[in-house]
């Protein structure tokens, strides 16, 4: 259980927390889980992070931050979403490259046991753990540059035929 919050392989969990959700929102779920404001520093200390899909796991991407990606909705809006949208991925990072480079847990994948599978592979295993962050510099590299943002935003259009 998370409210122990014990160490495993040396690493202590920790939530780096977005501005517009209290504190208290995280604190009820573990007292000893150490809760941090939402920082590059915070997130470039972190080995590896659970994120859900969005724009933070670009963050994560530029900065070569190792993470998975969980994500779960009510099974009616994961159907209607569905329907609506067709792309094999989630994530930006394996939206933008064609392929899987970050695991992704969906819907029922999404649970503790998988979360935990996934994340101890990659600390246990340095050769995959390397891997990804080689990925990530890769898709970093093609994100740093200025206008990083104007080029994503116009990738995502292009990718979904808005533009």
């Amino acid at each position: 259980p998370l409210h122990d919050a014990l160490p495993i392989y040396g690493y202590r969990f920790r939530i780096i927390r977005p501005s517009n959700l209290e504190k208290g929102f995280y604190e009820k779920f573990s007292p000893n889980i150490d809760i941090v404001d939402h920082s590059y520093k915070a997130i470039k200390e972190s080995k590896f992070i659970i994120s859900s899909s969005g724009t933070a796991t670009v963050e994560l991407a530029i900065l070569g931050v190792p993470y998975l990606i969980i994500y779960k909705l009510n099974s009616l809006s994961w159907h209607i979403l569905k329907r609506m949208v067709k792309i094999d991925f989630v994530g930006m990072v394996n939206i933008l490259s064609g392929r899987k480079i970050v695991d992704e847990l969906l819907q029922k994948q999404a649970n503790p046991k998988k979360i935990a599978s996934i994340t101890l592979e990659y600390l246990k295993n340095s050769k995959k753990y390397f891997g990804l962050k080689e990925e990530l510099k890769g898709i970093g590299n093609i994100l740093s540059p200025l206008n990083a943002t104007e080029k994503f935003a116009d990738f995502i259009g292009n990718y979904l035929k808005l533009t």
